[in-house]
């Protein structure tokens, strides 16, 4: 039986264990062209992997390089864009200090609305088309009928008007009459 177990029947054959190592290490040897063919794979691909890598750190020295350049630069911006807050902050004051002026303004622009409107006839102030404290634009508009009205409303006692002016505008006239009259006197 031992030599049983020592030969082993493979596809009819009768097989034993030298026979088998023999033929294993036989099929773990390679042949020359074939390993130098791969053997010059590895050596190409280890040169494109230290290439890659050289690449790489230039690469990474580039970046590097070129984020200090911006650390730089940002520096830069960092004071522009100070500077430029300086002068919104400086603007925002001054329309701050254009906005209580205005309000100033408005509030005396009231008052004086209120002085024109008290100072017209009760008849014309039945005619007042806005509130009693216009706001805004509606104070402009308020301000500009009051003139108006004011303007329209001259103080003038009744019966005793200006003279009318003559008819076809008052200089043309006097002309025509002057130029008759010169005529008249240069006949004698």
């Amino acid at each position: 039986m031992a030599e049983e177990e020592g030969a082993k029947q493979t596809e009819g054959t009768v097989v034993d264990d030298s026979d088998k190592k023999e033929q294993a290490t036989q099929e773990k040897t390679v042949p020359y062209d074939r390993f130098k063919e791969i053997n010059d794979k590895l050596k190409e691909q280890l040169a494109k992997v230290k290439e890659f890598e050289d690449k790489q750190a230039e690469a990474d020295e580039e970046k590097r390089k070129s984020d200090e350049e911006r650390l730089k630069k940002q520096g830069e911006f960092e004071a522009l864009a100070t500077k430029k807050t300086q002068e919104a902050d400086t603007y925002k004051t001054q329309l701050e200090s254009e906005e209580g002026l205005r309000e100033k303004f408005q509030a005396q622009f009231e008052v004086g609305v209120k002085e024109m409107l008290k100072a017209l006839p009760d008849s014309v102030k039945a005619l007042y088309p806005y509130d009693e404290k216009p706001g805004g634009e509606e104070l402009l508009k308020a301000y500009e009928w009051l003139a108006k009205a004011s303007s329209t409303t001259g103080e003038t006692k009744p019966g005793l008007g200006g003279s009318p002016k003559p008819a076809g505008g008052g200089k043309k006239v006097e002309e025509e009459a002057l130029a008759k009259t010169k005529a008249r006197y240069r006949k004698w």
